[in-house]
């Protein structure tokens, strides 16, 4: 009888860290990253980066310059970039290089950007680094259906790059690619086997 019941606790025990196990899920990261790579005029690769958004926010795209909540006008995005990198040829760029306010159109696949010329507030399907106006120094970022996705850096009027680039969406499921279990489902698997072993020692 005692052998029938430590075969019965053995296997309740390894049932349930089993079904712990086939029940895990993947801790999902907040933000969605894409890499990004581009391309010279030849075809060869000069530069990469990346950016990415935090799709439980919510960000507005107004209509007027003097309005931060669209109350007059304007539209909401979840995709507004939280960080934004690119080397092209030993040049850095970062997010705080930007000249407007940029989003990710996930439907399109493309760049969006908000901008302030003459005064007035413009949607384009382009993201902008550097004051190209004072300083003509800059990255242009542009996803137009006749042209695709091109881009232009110009550090001066003698240093001028341009190409095409690409933009794919990382794996953020966690650092390595990899799924987490989530802690819950860790514990309840570590309370199956201490139950397990606690009522074989009160049998003893």
């Amino acid at each position: 009888m005692k052998s029938l019941i430590n075969k019965v606790l053995a296997t309740t025990t390894l049932m349930s860290v089993g079904g712990a196990i086939f029940t895990i899920n993947p801790v999902s990261a907040a933000n969605i990253g894409y890499d990004l790579k581009f391309f010279n005029n030849l075809g060869s690769q000069v530069g990469s980066g990346g950016f990415s958004y935090n799709p439980d926010t919510s960000t507005c795209i107004p209509d007027s310059p003097v309005d931060d909540f669209c109350e007059f006008g304007g539209f909401f995005v979840n995709t507004e970039l939280t960080d934004f990198s690119a080397n092209i040829s030993g040049t850095e760029w970062q997010l705080n290089d930007r000249n407007g306010q940029f989003w990710w159109d996930e439907d399109l696949s493309t760049v969006q950007g908000l901008f302030a010329p003459g005064g007035n507030l413009s949607v384009n399907p382009q993201w902008l680094f550097g004051d190209p106006v004072f300083d003509a120094i800059f990255l242009d970022m542009i996803a137009l259906e006749q042209t695709g996705r091109s881009w232009r850096q110009q550090l001066s009027f003698n240093n001028v790059l341009e190409g095409t680039w690409t933009a794919e969406l990382r794996d953020t499921t966690s650092p390595g690619g990899h799924v987490i279990p989530e802690p819950l489902t860790i514990l309840g698997a570590g309370v199956a086997i201490g139950f397990g072993a606690f009522f074989k020692r009160k049998l003893q």
